[in-house]
């Protein structure tokens, strides 16, 4: 007799989860947008969007939720999740477009005051 209690339904996702980010860091298809220390983010064959890492948070979710409700264009989350061996990972819409970071410099006090009141 099997001795291991099924899985439940959140460690079933997380393991499906887990086999999608394996199978997108083989992919020789997946790009590597960003990486930083306890954060990498991925683009994947199939266009999702994944950032995965120690720190990478929960709130993140809500900032990009905030962000979307006054009309900035932002990623759709698909789903968000703490892994245990990746830490939190949020996986999105591909966005086109530029970063913030790629225009930060451009920026005038007006919208960086903006910015900054809106981002906390």
């Amino acid at each position: 007799m099997d001795d291991q209690l099924p899985l439940s339904a959140s460690e079933i996702e997380a393991e499906n989860a887990k086999r999608i980010l394996n199978k997108a860091a083989d992919s020789d298809n997946t790009i590597l947008l960003a990486k930083q220390p306890g954060a990498t983010v991925l683009l994947s064959d199939n266009g999702v969007v994944i950032k995965k890492g120690s720190r990478v948070a929960q709130h993140e979710v809500q900032m990009m939720d905030m962000a979307r409700s006054v009309g900035v264009p932002v990623p759709r989350v698909i789903r968000a999740y703490e892994s245990t061996d990746e830490g939190f990972i949020i996986e999105m819409e591909h966005v086109p477009g530029v970063t913030l970071k790629s225009v930060f410099e451009s920026l005038n006090g007006d919208e960086l005051d903006r910015i900054v009141c809106f981002t906390g």
